[in-house]
């Protein structure tokens, strides 16, 4: 069972690191039953496994009720807040930047400056798309909704989340106005999506006046999307920039 020894607490909601094992509340070392295992540091360990520790020490229900305190402070995420608090303000500012440097470059991997350059000039340009773009996007989305993946600096955060909502956007647009085309494509490449071919006279459009106002329509709320998702992208790559220098 791994151990997170971030977790570890003791008996006076001590949220700081320290080394520890996994204590069995029954002492039946054979009981792995989740229900059974508390992780202690090793003075309380080494106290609860005594001989005496059920009549002077802690008590089984003890141990489990701290177990349970437990869980609720690293669901609330306590532990997290509480050592920031504790960290001499020099090294509060080092561990948020290491924590917010370690997001972006985890997210750069998904999807970086030259790809979502590429895939907005690409629309604009084609008023076209790739559907496995469309997944790369999809996974940078959920990476960032992760709560262990946001970044703790203010203003990064918030550039990020400028992006995020015309990306959305964006998104949301395609989605309704995108259709595969041609007809018959290798999935092994992803599937080319276009705005309306139906309305398109490069593609299988009829050419009328109608037709050609209503697909200049769609392409300028396109391009409406498109110019806000890569400035905001734009800004928040500043941001990162400048705050992280990477």
């Amino acid at each position: 069972m791994p151990v997170d020894v971030h977790s570890a607490m003791d008996l006076r909601g001590n949220l700081f690191r320290k080394q520890g094992q996994i204590a069995h509340a029954d002492q039946e070392a054979n009981n792995n039953a989740e229900s059974n295992l508390v992780f202690l540091c090793l003075h309380h360990h080494d106290e609860y496994d005594s001989a005496t520790s059920q009549s002077k020490g802690i008590t089984k229900a003890e141990l489990l009720e701290y177990k349970r305190q437990l869980l609720i402070a690293i669901t609330a995420k306590e532990h997290i807040a509480y050592s920031q608090k504790q960290l001499p303000e020099d090294r509060r500012r080092e561990a948020i930047e290491n924590h917010d440097k370690s997001v972006f470059s985890n997210s750069d991997a998904i999807m970086n400056e030259a790809f979502i350059t590429s895939f907005i000039e690409c629309l604009r340009s084609d008023d076209s798309c790739n559907s496995k773009d469309l997944q790369t996007l999809d996974s940078i989305r959920s990476y960032f909704s992760e709560t262990g993946n946001q970044y703790i600096d203010e203003d990064l955060s918030e550039k990020l989340n400028g992006f995020l909502a015309t990306l959305d956007a964006l998104l949301l647009f395609i989605a309704k106005h995108f259709f595969v085309f041609p007809d018959i494509q290798d999935r092994e490449d992803g599937l080319r999506l276009c705005m309306y071919p139906e309305l398109n006279v490069d593609r299988r459009g009829p050419g009328t006046p109608d037709s050609i106002v209503r697909y200049n329509e769609f392409g300028q709320e396109l391009e409406r999307n498109a110019v806000s998702t890569i400035k905001a992208y734009q800004e928040y790559r500043h941001a990162t920039k400048s705050k992280l220098i990477i």
